[in-house]
């Protein structure tokens, strides 16, 4: 049977786990638009209208996982507000001022 301790472990090891995907995938996408703006810049004969598309496929890819991160900060702070409603505890410790800051500036934004 899942207990309120364990299911808040489990949730927090979960969303732990889901943060850190989206900042390693944002940081791989960044780092291959990079690697090709310098590929582009050192062979300038390669198709300039291929290369101008892949490069802005690369950007809207790496605008979607800004908002998924935004997604899941707002996620965060959602299952925070529900674990203190139900008296469970943060398990590893929450992040809390930066899950609130982050929140209300997602909602100014």
């Amino acid at each position: 049977m899942l207990t309120l301790h364990n299911a808040t472990a489990r949730i927090a090891r979960q969303v732990n786990a889901s943060e850190t995907s989206l900042d390693e995938a944002l940081v791989q996408v960044s780092a291959l638009l990079n690697s090709a703006a310098i590929v582009q810049k050192e062979f300038p004969e390669a198709p300039a209208a291929r290369v101008q598309s892949t490069l802005l496929h690369l950007v809207r890819t790496m605008t979607s996982l800004v908002e998924a991160r935004g997604e899941m900060v707002r996620t965060h702070g959602q299952l925070l507000d529900i674990a203190r409603e139900m008296g469970a505890t943060e398990l590893p410790k929450c992040p809390d001022q930066l899950t609130q800051g982050s929140i209300t500036e997602q909602k100014a934004a």
